[in-house]
């Protein structure tokens, strides 16, 4: 019998990699880019949230600045590795055991962010619980980031509308044009002939 848990996460890294697919189809730019613009999200909402519940804590909060870039640098790095690999027909290990480390996190910062709904909206609700909201927000994006790492490599390309515009110019180049009417040049001394025949009858 398999997994269900293994059966769950198929199905989460299924539903990631079509998103992938299709955020590199429409823009041209990789997982990379995708899990950053989460992680910048995730770190702006945690931050954002802290400074909702008190000024102070929002300023300790910016102490998430450091491992946010961090972050955004390893994505950086192991798609960079995945790359070279790729162009190698080659696995590499480290990739490897990185897809085993975003698996972890991915799933603990979505377990952070399924107790965060339950205290704002279930187990201990309070006439605050609008605070866990950021929190859960916030833990939500940089799941899901660590999860869009997991996905398969696929390289940058052009965004959809310059691959269009590129057929369509490739189209009209190969268009046969319109031939232009060349005159076809008629003997004078046959066209006096058969007006001088046309008379005659």
């Amino acid at each position: 019998m398999k997994n269900p848990l293994k059966s769950i996460d198929d199905a989460v890294m299924s539903g990631v990699n079509s998103g992938v697919r299709a955020w590199n189809w429409t823009t041209g730019r990789t997982k990379a880019d995708l899990a950053n613009i989460f992680v910048l999200g995730g770190t702006g909402t945690l931050i954002g949230s802290a400074a909702y519940k008190h000024p102070i804590i929002g300023l300790l909060s910016l102490a998430f600045l450091y491992p946010a870039t961090s972050i955004l640098k390893r994505n950086r790095r192991i798609e960079k590795i995945e790359s070279d690999a790729a162009d190698s027909l080659a696995q590499s290990i480290e990739v490897e055991f990185s897809k085993r480390d975003n698996k972890c996190y991915g799933n603990l910062f979505l377990s952070c962010s399924a107790i965060q709904v339950m205290g704002a909206y279930g187990l201990y609700a309070t006439s605050s619980s609008f605070d866990f909201v950021g929190d859960s927000v916030g833990f939500l994006l940089f799941g899901v980031s660590y999860h869009i790492m997991r996905a398969d490599y696929l390289p940058p390309r052009k965004n959809c509308l310059s691959r269009g515009y590129d057929k369509f110019k490739e189209k009209i180049k190969n268009v046969n044009p319109i031939p232009t009417p060349v005159p076809v040049p008629i003997p004078i001394d046959n066209c006096l002939g058969n007006y001088a025949l046309y008379l005659t009858r």
